[in-house]
């Protein structure tokens, strides 16, 4: 149902390996691993999406990125929340920071 919603060929679902690491939420355990990850990652390391953010030579990475953010738009159309009910939410948030219970 997937293939068909974001209109993607089955050699996209086929692809083994992914072309970028998305943080979507991190604690304080996290924020050292990224500082870590920043300089000994093998994949980029997308923390906020900007107008840059197709600008990408790797087509594995463009469209992976692409039908990520196809979905997103999805799962937008299905909420009730003004602020989440809206095309493009994945330019608009940024991760989401858990703070560390004291």
């Amino acid at each position: 149902l997937l293939q068909i919603l974001l209109d993607l060929p089955k050699a996209v679902w086929q692809q083994q390996a992914p072309a970028y690491l998305r943080v979507l939420a991190f604690n304080d355990t996290g924020r050292k691993l990224l500082h870590t990850m920043k300089t000994n990652a093998q994949l980029p390391i997308i923390s906020k999406l900007g107008k840059n953010a197709m600008h990408n030579d790797n087509a594995a990475y463009r469209t992976q990125l692409s039908a990520e953010v196809t979905a997103t738009d999805l799962w937008s159309l299905l909420q009730k929340d003004a602020a989440l009910n809206r095309s493009g939410n994945d330019f608009y948030h940024s991760p989401v920071y858990v703070r560390s219970k004291i």
